[in-house]
C-alpha cells in the first residue's frame, strides 16, 4: 500500500482508469470516470500509485450515513487494497458534496488530492445521485426506536392532520410510474395519529412533462389527481378528479399496482413507521412539561427575563 512517506511524494491515478473498456474485456467503466467495474463480480476498483512506479489496486465500497434524518450530504468512499495483506489498512474518504471537496485521513493526503484532482464535475453530479439513492434507501427503516427524527410540530398539535412520508423523511423517494406516455408521480399522505386504527393513505397523482425529468415542475391543486386508498382493503373512494384528460383514477391505481406490485405493503410499513415516530415526539414533547408561566406584576430591570433566556430584565425584553 503507498502512504505518504515524506515531502516530495506525489500520486496520481492510473490512466488506465477512465479509458474504455471493448466489450471482450474483462472490465468496464463505472458511472464514476475513476472507477472501474469488473464484469464478472461487479466489484468496483481504482488504481493509486506514485508519478514513477508501481500501481496499487484497491476495492472501493461507497457509503453514507446512516441516519435518515442527517442532512449532511457527504458521500463515503472506502478503499481496500487488492494485492496486499489482509491487515493493510482501509482507507476512508469522504466527498462532500455542497463544497465539491475530498475529506482525507490522516496519512493520506496525497491521496485524497490525487482524488480530487481526478473528480469531474460530472462526477461530482454521479456522486449526487448515488448518494440520494443510498440514502433513501436508509429512510425506509423497520425499527426506529433508536433514532432521533424531528417530527412535525403541527400533526403533534393537530393529530387529525395528515403528513407526508417525504416531511419527515427528506430522502425518500416518491413512486412514480409512466402511463399513456406521461410520467405520474404519488405524493402519499398518512394518518399518523398513535390512537387511530386506520389503514387509508390518501394519494395525490400527478403528471409532469417528461421532455426534462430533471426540470423541476409546479403542479396546481386542480390539477391533481386525489384517491382515499385503503391497503388493507385494497379499495379506493375518487376526492378529487384531476384535468389530465382522458385518465381516470381506476387507470391510474391499475397502473400504479402494475409498476409495484407490493405498494400496499409499503403503504402498511410507513404509516406504522410514522405512527411510532408520532407517538415517541407525543412522549417527548409531555417529559418536557409545558413552558414556565409568565409571573403577573412589575417585573425589575435586573431580574432574570421571565422568556427563558438567561439574560437581565432591562438587557432582554425590558429593552
Amino acid at each position: 500500500m503507498q502512504s505518504e512517506t515524506g515531502p516530495g511524494k506525489e500520486y496520481t491515478f492510473s490512466g488506465r482508469a477512465s479509458r474504455i473498456q471493448s466489450a471482450g474485456e474483462p472490465r468496464k467503466q463505472s458511472g464514476f470516470s475513476f472507477i472501474q467495474t469488473d464484469r464478472e463480480d461487479h466489484r468496483m476498483t481504482v488504481e493509486f500509485g506514485p508519478a514513477a512506479g508501481p500501481l496499487d489496486r484497491y476495492a472501493i465500497k461507497l457509503g453514507c450515513c446512516q441516519n435518515p434524518a442527517c442532512q449532511c450530504r457527504v458521500l463515503d468512499l472506502v478503499l481496500d487494497p487488492i494485492d496486499q495483506p489482509q491487515s493493510a489498512l482501509t482507507i476512508r474518504f469522504a466527498l462532500v458534496l455542497d463544497e465539491r471537496e475530498v475529506e482525507s485521513p490522516s496519512g493520506f493526503k496525497a491521496m485524497g488530492e490525487a482524488l480530487s484532482a481526478r473528480i469531474t464535475e460530472d462526477d461530482w453530479e454521479m456522486a449526487e445521485r448515488v448518494y440520494d439513492t443510498l440514502k433513501s434507501n436508509v429512510s425506509e427503516p423497520a425499527d426506529v426506536s433508536g433514532l432521533e427524527i424531528p417530527f412535525p410540530d403541527d400533526v403533534l398539535d393537530e393529530p387529525e392532520a395528515l403528513v407526508a412520508y417525504q416531511e419527515v423523511f427528506r430522502h425518500a423517494h416518491d413512486l412514480q410510474f409512466e402511463h399513456e406516455q406521461q410520467v405520474w408521480n404519488v405524493l402519499e399522505l398518512y394518518c399518523s395519529n398513535p390512537d387511530c386504527s386506520c389503514t387509508d393513505t390518501l394519494l395525490d397523482f400527478a403528471s409532469r412533462p417528461n421532455d426534462d425529468p430533471g426540470e423541476k415542475h409546479v403542479m396546481e391543486q386542480k390539477d391533481v389527481t386525489q384517491v382515499l386508498f385503503n391497503y388493507k382493503t385494497g379499495k379506493f373512494k375518487v376526492q378529487q378528479h384531476g384535468t389530465a384528460g382522458s385518465v381516470t383514477a381506476g387507470q391510474l391505481m391499475a397502473a400504479l399496482e402494475t409498476a409495484f406490485p407490493d405498494f400496499k405493503i409499503r403503504l402498511e410499513r410507513r404509516q406504522r413507521v410514522l405512527r411510532a415516530l408520532h407517538l415517541k415526539a407525543r412522549g417527548q414533547s409531555r417529559a418536557s412539561g409545558p413552558p414556565p408561566a409568565r409571573r403577573s406584576g412589575k417585573i425589575g430591570r435586573n431580574e432574570r427575563c421571565p422568556c427563558g433566556s438567561g439574560k437581565k430584565y432591562k438587557a432582554c425584553c425590558g429593552r
